[in-house]
């Protein structure tokens, strides 16, 4: 399998590289910081089999043809896309400065979809396109929500690929995921339980080739099934 994992440094999208490495699998892995990046490629190659090529690029900042370039140079036809980056912001529960929420929307969404437009020319005729979305994305609240709304974005964006492109791509699936275990998460009053990058991982190579959208965990599903139905005088005093 020749993959590129967008976010590929830390968190899910790094126990995405170790398990697919451990397949030997050809990898593309993007990422914003050039230490970090070099130190996941280096331990990669030396742990594993796989062919390992690291891609410096701020998500944000995309560029595309130089990024086109960079992955049919290395791998040529890609058979699994990997879009995992994301950032929020803990001010993200009013009214935000212009470079907090042009920082968030650029990361959560409109990189992603200029990447995901640029890469689909090297896409094979069975490629899979995963996209890491949010729970955040089942109802605006007023916690975390310009980061729900760029992902929800995202997601309306990777559905329309899917309609769009179904006899060309084998799978689009879109997993809206709860907590995880990652820097973003970390030292916070969680009111569910985090669930590990790895466990994440797992399901997403697992079940490769499903398309539409899912929650992990799958408990998610029924919460989300239960908020969307609540009705706004109950919902609106929801702190959590």
């Amino acid at each position: 399998m020749r993959a590129v994992i967008i976010g590929a440094t830390a968190g899910v999208g790094r126990s995405l590289a170790e398990r697919l490495a451990r397949q030997t699998a050809d990898l593309v892995l993007i990422g914003r910081d050039a230490r970090d990046l070099e130190v996941v490629a280096d331990d990669l190659r030396l742990r594993s089999g796989a062919k390992i090529y690291p891609v410096l690029l701020d998500v944000a900042g995309m560029q595309s043809p130089q990024l086109c370039e960079a992955i049919a140079a290395s791998v040529g036809v890609i058979d699994a896309l990997f879009v995992i980056a994301g950032v929020t912001d803990p001010d993200d529960r009013g009214l935000l400065s212009e470079t907090a929420l042009d920082r968030i929307t650029q990361v959560n969404f409109v990189g992603p979809a200029k990447l995901i437009n640029a890469l689909l020319p090297l896409c094979g005729p069975a490629c899979h396109i995963v996209i890491a979305g949010s729970v955040a994305a089942i109802r605006p609240r007023g916690v975390n929500f310009v980061y729900g709304a760029s992902k929800a974005a995202l997601e309306f964006y990777a559905m329309g690929l899917r309609h769009a492109f179904g006899s060309r791509l084998d799978s689009v699936a879109c997993y809206r995921l709860g907590y995880i275990s990652t820097a973003m998460t970390f030292g916070q009053q969680l009111p569910f339980p985090a669930t590990s990058p790895e466990a994440v991982a797992d399901v997403m190579v697992k079940n490769l080739g499903r398309s539409g959208v899912f929650y992990f965990p799958g408990w998610w599903s029924l919460l989300a099934m239960l908020l969307v139905r609540l009705p706004w005088s109950l919902y609106k005093n929801l702190r959590a």
